[in-house]
């Protein structure tokens, strides 16, 4: 476990994960989030559907920092990382749920593949892949939550959630 800062933002990293050992070593280099974050605008109200550490999630904020980001994680070690990692920075305009969006509420399974790599965690029908450990996570439509959180607006979805998009 290590702390970094990375372009003004804290983070509490275990680095034996892809994700966290990306952050710690600067090599975290995709040209889509790069561009994701150009384009937001202070004022944006910005969905992070499959939020992992937090990574995305506090820079958005940091972008929007006039707007609010709401923010999704079913897997229960990315949404107890993604807490730590809110905690460690002093932004007022995040809130994180651990639920997944999908066309229905229900109950789904969340398959955990890879130990070293949370972030290719993904829903799959109940007895897929029995190899793997697994979470029941709940899942819920996107406009459900968006009118039980009364969303006034939504400027942006950012939606990463290895398959389960549609």
């Amino acid at each position: 476990i290590r702390k970094a800062k990375r372009d003004n933002i804290n983070y509490v990293l275990d680095i034996s994960c892809l994700i966290d050992h990306s952050i710690y070593f600067c090599t975290l280099k995709e040209p889509s989030l790069a561009n994701l974050f150009k384009v937001i605008k202070p004022h944006f109200i910005v969905l992070d559907v499959g939020e992992n550490i937090g990574f995305v999630t506090l820079n958005l904020a940091r972008s929007c920092y006039n707007g609010f980001v709401y923010s999704f994680e079913p897997d229960s070690r990315n949404f107890h990382c993604l807490q730590v990692n809110l905690k460690e920075n002093n932004f007022q305009n995040i809130a994180s749920f651990q639920i997944a969006a999908g066309m229905t509420s229900e109950k789904m399974v969340l398959t955990k593949r890879e130990k070293t790599n949370p972030g290719a965690n993904r829903i799959l029908p109940a007895g897929a892949d029995h190899q793997y450990d697994q979470e029941w996570v709940d899942v819920k439509p996107l406009d459900l939550i968006a009118d039980q959180l009364k969303i006034p607006r939504i400027d942006l979805i950012k939606i990463d959630v290895e398959g389960f998009e549609l």
